[in-house]
């Protein structure tokens, strides 16, 4: 299935192969929270017949609305009752309409994919403003942000901010130049003379609004952990590595580590400012989840890309950092091996007979013998 992570609305292939076996028949493709597909709580993405004699599928559909995290895909052969299973990840997105507005202007911001039942603020221009949004059961909202007076052209960005989620960089805004101006106060001037000759009309030339930045997106690569060396309890080290970014320059990237495969809650490790394509880190026993971001010298942000090792069975990806190293399994071995050799001298001790003591005692010329 590619993709496996995307936005509400993300257009996705389910591709089957049955090898040797048929997948032909009646067919559905299934949606389900929590993968246990009941009715009533399920969704039916798309369906049809497959021809008979068929060994393969490809299936396309898009991501119904739905909140932020993990979602099941089921691709049910409805007469043998045979299933494949996989697994998407839904990601927040929000729109802002229109795309263009001046100061004084009232847009409309939608979301989708966002935790359900939360509630946080708008975020503009980076900084948290008064407009709240609370989503609905499927991770949706609407809410209205009007446009400050006095608000510079230019290109401006929407987030949100919210205890369970946040993100400064989520939809992106043109502000026109104001169309209003001040009356000045009318002052008595003396009547021109009118000019016989034809005057020219004076070229208006129409304000062509700032382009859009370009998109940028890293793709990391799998990460790769370093071989453990003997003496190193519980902790490892990792390197991190995305895909440089061509033709645009002046780029730094924020890495965010969590325990949380979300990202909903806070991140065990943030690091900003990295200004190449890698990053080492040192991880204490536990699953880790990464994500990486790239921030261009316009301010332009790109998505969270959440990766790691070269798998398509899981999104996103965890690095597991085992507690039990080699220089354990060492000292373990030893302790048992002194234990064993201490309880062969305990039991060779406890058959062994003890030794008789005789005594020798006179008492004159009576010599006795006591034992």
């Amino acid at each position: 299935m590619a993709p496996s992570a995307g936005k509400v609305g993300t257009i996705v292939q389910l591709y089957i192969n049955g090898g040797a076996d048929y997948v032909d028949g009646d067919y559905q493709v299934l949606w389900s929270d929590n993968g246990s597909f009941i009715a009533g709580q399920t969704l039916t993405l798309a369906q049809g017949s497959v021809p008979s004699g068929s060994h393969s599928i490809t299936v396309a559909f898009t991501i119904p609305e739905s909140k932020l995290g993990y979602h099941y895909v089921r691709f049910l052969r409805i007469p043998m009752g045979q299933t494949f299973d996989t697994s998407f990840a839904v990601k927040a997105g929000l729109k802002v309409a229109p795309l263009q507005a001046a100061p004084g202007a009232v847009v409309t911001l939608t979301g989708s994919g966002f935790p359900s039942n939360d509630f946080g603020k708008i975020v503009f221009n980076k900084s948290a403003t008064d407009v709240s949004y609370n989503t609905n059961a499927v991770g949706s909202f609407s809410a209205q942000f009007t446009i400050p007076a006095g608000t510079d052209p230019g290109e401006y960005v929407f987030g949100t901010v919210s205890s369970r989620y946040s993100d400064e960089s989520a939809a992106h805004l043109i502000v026109l130049a104001s169309t209003g101006s001040s009356v000045p106060n009318p002052e008595p001037t003396t009547p021109a003379v009118p000019n016989p000759q034809p005057t020219t009309p004076s070229v208006i030339t129409p304000v062509t609004p700032p382009s859009a930045p370009t998109k940028i997106t890293p793709r990391p690569y799998a990460f790769t952990a370093k071989c453990q060396e003997l003496g190193q309890f519980g902790s490892k080290e990792y390197t991190l590595t995305w895909q440089e970014l061509s033709g645009l320059s002046n780029l730094t990237s924020t890495v965010e580590i969590s325990k949380d495969p979300n990202f909903i809650a806070n991140p065990d490790i943030t690091i900003s400012g990295i200004t190449g394509t890698s990053l080492t880190v040192i991880l204490e026993p536990g699953t880790y989840y990464w994500r990486v971001k790239t921030l261009s010298s316009d301010g332009t942000s790109s998505d969270w890309n959440i990766w790691g090792v070269t798998s398509s069975n899981h999104y996103p990806w965890p690095i597991e950092v085992d507690f039990i190293t080699a220089w354990f399994y060492a000292i373990a071995g030893a302790f048992l091996v002194v234990i064993f050799l201490f309880l062969i001298v305990v039991l060779v001790s406890s058959r062994r007979k003890p030794k008789e003591i005789e005594y020798y005692p006179y008492y004159g010329d009576d010599r006795r013998y006591y034992r």
